[in-house]
């Protein structure tokens, strides 16, 4: 096969025919280095409105009736954020156990670093030591859950105000079949990919009819 040297493009190496490879190396890297600046961008116009979750734990708890006249627990969590100082929610037992099972099961984290939580009792669930034992558990999960470099998730403040843990920039799925060097990805895939997290969250706990609290989509 004859190899010519020829100017193309601005280049002068040896190719065939018309095809440069150090241009597609060069264009490669323009198109790398602009989607990098980009997904900076979208970064910077989203954390600026972006509730950013730091760290969360849970602080205490208070028994609440429902419509029937049951009563339950109600966990008070503290929430760490990065530009919205301290916020004070309160969620029930079982929407922390939803987040906790669909971070085990979904986008092949398998479990890896994510402490479970039990499934709620029969009886005894007001109980001062059920109590203390899930609060021991849930802080630990929510540890977990927040340093973990490759989860993802949000939670509801109040009705018209969700806060979120992202993926830390470059920082792979457990399981990503993805080969070295993938660009990260930050269209809307990133925000497809936090909704499918949690949405699993939203579902009704199987014994009781309170909806529960955890974010399921992402606008």
């Amino acid at each position: 096969m004859f190899v010519q040297t020829k100017k193309y493009d601005g280049c002068r190496h040896n190719k065939l025919g018309s095809w440069c490879y150090f241009k597609s190396i060069r264009e490669y890297e323009e198109n790398k280095r602009l989607q990098a600046l980009l997904c900076q961008l979208q970064d910077q116009e989203k954390n600026a409105t972006e509730i950013a979750i730091q760290g969360a734990r849970i602080v205490g708890h208070r028994i609440q009736t429902n419509s029937t006249g049951k009563p339950y627990a109600e966990y008070h969590l503290e929430i760490y954020t990065k530009n919205h100082g301290t916020l004070d929610v309160w969620h029930r037992y079982s929407t922390f156990r939803n987040l906790a099972t669909t971070l085990r099961v979904k986008n092949g984290y398998h479990g890896q670093d994510i402490p479970e939580l039990p499934n709620k009792k029969w009886f005894g669930n007001l109980s001062p030591s059920v109590i203390q034992e899930r609060t021991v558990r849930l802080n630990a999960f929510l540890r977990a859950a927040v340093a973990a470099e490759n989860l993802q998730w949000g939670i509801r403040v109040d009705d018209n105000t969700c806060a979120f843990k992202r993926r830390v920039r470059g920082a792979m799925p457990l399981g990503d079949a993805s080969t070295p060097g993938h660009l990260y990805s930050c269209d809307n895939s990133e925000r497809e990919s936090l909704a499918s997290t949690v949405a699993a969250s939203e579902a009704p706990s199987p014994r009781s009819t309170s909806r529960s609290s955890m974010f399921a989509s992402f606008t």
